[in-house]
């Protein structure tokens, strides 16, 4: 305020709160403003650790004070701020006064008078534009459901099968305007600490004895959260299809390696009887050209069967209630790239197990076996 010759100006601001539990208390801070006008910070410890409502402002001056007017330019209830939101007179404007203090841009002003004037949360104006989900429904007109409780009318702007924050199942509002409806809430929150594998017991002792949260290691937060998610599940399934998908390639270079003498002898027969290498590489190139086909449709069709009919039954992760559903439909590129590599390592597995060189296969190793 401005500077003055005399008076005295003891402030006094009261604010109306209400805990979550219903129960309703009033916290009161006093001041005094000198004759400079110069601003004064005050400050009271307030029991808002569940959570609390701001139901209204009152603003007074001590007994025997002038009723000169002064300004609340800020009013927070730990680091939020009260004044944020619109505020509005409890009574109605009249010929006495304006009915309560009176919003500015600087915060709220308590004009002149002798008696104490309280300030209430404002209601918002018209319809909230907000944004949904598609599985948002009600029962009637779209209703915002604001953070101190109250019910505000609401406006479909467009659906969206996910949103920030809400996911597959919510509404998504400006906050400011959806916190315009109701009084500002302080939210309740819990100290989490989280702490290196290597942290020292005594400093992790004296943060728990300050603050009174519990200090959790990375690694112990990390492991719950895939336990909770199924990540650990999954990975689980994954390593199993690796050590599946590496046993059939041990069994299939297995059994080309132990074919591999007997195809050995069958070239040396088949040169013995007038048959050209160019003849058995051409022969070769067939088979390999064959098995790629069977490969490539044998691999397609057991991915097909398995993800149509096993993936979209088999939990591999957890998926949260109002979380996008995990989408199990075959893909084209999933289902022709394992085909494709798996069809290559069958060609090149069996063209190395069917490569025979001219001196390893000539016709002399059959007389070479007969004695």
């Amino acid at each position: 305020m401005s500077p003055r010759e005399e008076g005295r100006l003891r402030p006094r601001v009261e604010v109306a709160l209400r805990r979550t539990s219903g129960q309703e208390m009033r916290v009161r801070v006093d001041s005094e403003v000198g004759l400079d006008g110069a601003s004064r910070t005050v400050s009271t410890p307030v029991d808002c650790v569940e959570g609390c409502t701001v139901v209204s402002i009152t603003l007074a001056r001590a007994d025997d004070d002038r009723a000169l007017p002064f300004l609340v330019t800020d009013l927070r209830l730990g680091s939020t701020s009260v004044l944020d939101r619109p505020w509005s007179p409890a009574d109605a404007p009249s010929a006495a006064g304006p009915g309560g203090p009176v919003e500015v841009a600087e915060g709220l002003l308590a004009p002149a008078s002798d008696e104490p004037l309280t300030a209430v949360p404002s209601r918002g104006e018209g319809a909230i534009p907000v944004l949904v989900t598609r599985t948002a429904t009600w029962d009637g007109d779209p209703v915002l459901e604001s953070p101190g409780g109250e019910d505000l009318a609401a406006r479909v702007l467009a659906r969206f099968p996910a949103l920030p924050l809400v996911e597959a199942d919510g509404v998504y509002a400006d906050l400011p305007r959806a916190a315009a409806g109701a009084p500002p809430t302080i939210p309740a929150a819990e100290v989490m600490v989280l702490a290196r594998d290597n942290a020292p017991d005594a400093l992790l002792a004296a943060l728990e004895e300050e603050t009174g949260a519990q200090g959790r290691p990375l690694a112990r937060v990390t492991e719950q959260v895939r336990d909770a998610t199924g990540a650990a599940q999954a990975q689980a399934y994954l390593m199993t299809a690796i050590c599946c998908l590496l046993v059939a390639l041990l069994v299939l270079v297995t059994a080309v390696a132990r074919q591999r003498e007997a195809w050995v002898r069958d070239v040396a027969a088949l040169r013995a009887v007038g048959v050209d290498r160019a003849t058995l590489r051409r022969s070769t190139v067939v088979e390999a050209v064959l098995l790629l086909v069977a490969t490539g449709a044998a691999v397609v069709t057991g991915v097909y069967l398995a993800v149509a009919l096993l993936l979209g039954r088999l939990g591999l992760v957890l998926v949260p209630e109002h979380a996008v559903a995990l989408r199990t439909a075959v893909a084209p590129l999933p289902l022709v790239l394992p085909a494709l590599l798996a069809s290559l390592v069958v060609v090149v597995v069996l063209w190395r197990g069917r490569e025979v060189g001219g001196r390893e296969s000539a016709p002399a190793v059959l007389r070479e076996e007969a004695r």
